[in-house]
Order: structure tokens, then sequence, then C-alpha cells
């Protein structure tokens, strides 16, 4: 069969033969790649109960262990940061395929509608769950907890609930009011940095020819680091790691992390029209991996005392509690040194 003759056969070949060849656009290492940072997520948050003394509220027999605190820096140096990248580097495509407002209503119903059940049907549990396993704690019903103690306060709260004051008994670790979007703080990221990429292609319109760019070179990424490290380092003179806060109000963050985050998810749209997963050069990418393993196993040597500082562990509960910023707080806790 000649050229010109197989590609007429495959132009007139039904739209069901000439889908695996499509389904082949799909990058299958990146669906690995999630796969791997969903582990490192679960590991790292059940790893943090066994960095310091146990909560009270959760007696376990098990001790610390040893050195996990180098487990924890190393992976929150990179593991939400590639994250945010990868969902930059597929937003472009998307927006391209779908215009602006299939791009946020869909975005909306993949990011928004989780968000909005996960902070009233899975983030109450949790914290109701902590106050319940307060043996100091007097009895609250979770109906309670979730209409009188839950929702934000403020005019609508006070409209349809009445004022809802700081009870007597809520334990002094405890912050007030307890609303907050617990791990979900992700997705509200996300459909945050999806409203503002639509709203700069509103005025910004695609690059045609940045397909046509190559990758960053070794230079382009060592220079990436030393700025990342820089204002990361600036931002954590006031904001150590762990300290949350409620940006605007509504936007819970910790600053400490923001760099890394926002900065990635920029690289990705930009790396992601380039193809640079695709087109960065085998040797560049190995060697960049083998600086951070051997920069990971630099930090497990016991260089000195300052290690990574995870939440109290009251805050923990072995992370059964998903949530730990109330909005409108913001958590002032100092750096410290751990043994």
């Amino acid at each position: 069969m000649t050229a010109a003759a197989l590609h007429e056969a495959v132009q007139a070949a039904p739209a069901s033969a000439t889908a695996p060849a499509r389904s082949l656009n799909r990058l299958s290492y990146v669906d690995a790649l999630r796969v791997v940072l969903i582990v490192l997520v679960v590991a790292h948050h059940s790893l943090e109960a066994y960095v310091k003394a146990h909560p009270p509220e959760i007696p376990l027999p098990d001790p610390p262990i040893a050195r996990a605190s180098v487990f924890l820096g190393v992976n929150a140096a990179f593991f939400m940061g590639l994250f945010f990248f990868l969902a930059g580097y597929f937003s472009p495509g998307a927006f391209n395929r779908k215009g602006a407002i299939d791009f946020l209503r869909d975005r909306g119903r993949r990011l928004g509608l989780p968000l909005l059940f996960g902070t009233f049907a899975i983030v109450p549990i949790a914290g109701w769950a902590h106050l319940a396993l307060d043996p100091a704690t007097p009895p609250v019903s979770y109906w309670t907890y979730l209409t009188k103690y839950f929702p934000p306060q403020g005019p609508l709260h006070r409209y349809f609930l009445g004022d809802a004051p700081k009870p007597a008994f809520w334990p002094e670790r405890e912050l007030w009011p307890p609303f907050n979007f617990g791990h979900l703080w992700f997705l509200e990221h996300l459909l945050i940095y999806a409203l503002l990429y639509a709203a700069v292609r509103a005025f910004i319109p695609a690059d045609r020819a940045s397909a046509a760019r190559n990758p960053p070179t070794h230079g382009a990424i060592a220079a990436y680091a030393v700025l990342l490290a820089a204002a990361t380092f600036v931002i954590r003179i006031w904001y150590p790691q762990d300290r949350w806060i409620a940006f605007l109000g509504f936007i819970q963050m910790e600053p400490a992390h923001i760099p890394q985050y926002a900065s990635l998810f920029v690289i990705g749209l930009l790396a992601g029209p380039r193809r640079w997963l695709e087109t960065m050069p085998t040797r560049r990418g190995l060697a960049w991996l083998a600086i951070g393993v051997g920069l990971a196993a630099l930090a497990s040597l016991p260089l000195g005392r300052l290690r990574y500082n995870p939440r109290p562990r009251v805050q923990q509960l072995v992370d059964v509690r998903l949530g730990s910023l109330p909005l409108r707080r913001v958590l002032r806790r100092p750096a410290r040194a751990v043994p």
C-alpha cells in the first residue's frame, strides 16, 4: 500500500478506529506523577502526627519517629508546587478549546462544587470531632456545632441564625470562629488562579508563536531556583512556615509557600503551550533530578539543630481534623528549633 493510499484510508476510517491514536496524546507519565503526588500528600499528613508529642485527645502509645521532620521538609519543598505546575500546564489548552465561559463553568464544576460540598459536609465533621474527643469539653451535638458555631460569622449569620458569641467552654487552644476550608484550600486557590487567568486572557490573547520556544536552559532553571529561595526567605521573615492567614478575609493561605505555588502555576501556564514536558531534553531533566535528590540527601545529614517545624500536635490530631484555620484569625507562631 502506498503512502497516499494509507493516508486516504486513515482519513476515511470511522472515529472509533482513530480513537486509539488520539488517546496517545494523553501524557500517561503525568497521570503516574499525579498518583505519586497524591501518595506523598497522604504520607506527609500521616507522618506529621509522629513528629512531636501526641495530642491528649488521641492517646497513642507510639513514640515520635526520629528525624521524620526531614521527610516533611523535603516533601514540602516540591510536592504541592508540582500540583500547581500541572494545573497551570493544562489550563491554556483547556481555555483555548472551551473559551472563557465554558472554561470557567468547567472549573466551577470541578473545583467550586467540591469546595462547597467539602467545606460544609466534611470539614465541620472533623472540627466537631475535635471537640467531641476532648474530655474537658462538655458535649456538643453535631447539629449545634454545624448550625450555630461553624458558619461564617457576619450579618447573614446574625439574620438567619442569630448571634453566636464564643462559648465559655470553648477550649483555649481552639481558635474562634471555627469556620475554615481545611485542606480544601488547594481547591480554593486553583479556582482563584483560574479566575485570574481567564481575566488576563480577556486582555492578552494567546501567544500563537509560543510553541516554537525551547524549554528553559540550565541557567534559567538555576536563576529561578535562586529567585524562589530569595523570595521565600524574605516572606518567611514575617510569615514563618505553618502560619496561616485569611488573606482579604476569605483566602485561606500559608504565605511561606505562596512564592512556590504561584510561580509554578505561572510557569505551568508558560510551559503548556510550549510543551516543555515533552520537549525538555532527558539529560537536562535528569541533571536537575540528581541535584534535587542530592540536596534532599544533604538535608538528612545532622548539620544543625534547625529543622522543619510542623504544626503543634494539638492541631494535627493525626490529621483527622481537616481544618486548622478559622478565617479572620492570623496564626502567630514563631519558628522554633527542633532538637
